[in-house]
């Protein structure tokens, strides 16, 4: 296993994870990046699959053919935009509805008042 010592918290860590996203290796301990570690270390975590993607997921990721970038769509007067730049998606009906009820689900939830 990799021993690897943290800069931030001082401490050695043998359960390190490597993050995807900013492509550094994470310490278990304090969550903080390990910006000294070797490639070879990277490449090993990725192989035996100590991997987090900090990238949020979501169930309806649409690629904008106006800008390019894949997210989540915004809903604006029953229609589909990109969060990005704001273009209209083309997307099938079926997709659509999906989609719409989707959104307007995670809305009530986002909105719902504990206590």
């Amino acid at each position: 296993m990799f021993r690897l010592q943290c800069v931030k918290c001082r401490k050695v860590s043998q359960d390190s994870y490597y993050d995807k996203q900013l492509d550094k290796v994470i310490c278990s301990e304090c969550g903080e990046s390990i910006d000294d570690a070797p490639e070879t270390t990277k490449r090993a975590l990725i192989g035996i699959g100590k991997v987090i993607n900090t990238q949020p997921k979501t169930s309806y990721m649409i690629e904008c053919k106006a800008c390019g970038k894949s997210g989540e769509p915004v809903l604006k007067d029953n229609e589909l935009y990109c969060q990005s730049c704001g273009a209209k998606l083309a997307v099938n009906e079926f997709f659509k509805r999906t989609a719409i009820e989707h959104l307007n689900l995670e809305a009530k939830k986002s909105t719902r008042k504990y206590g």
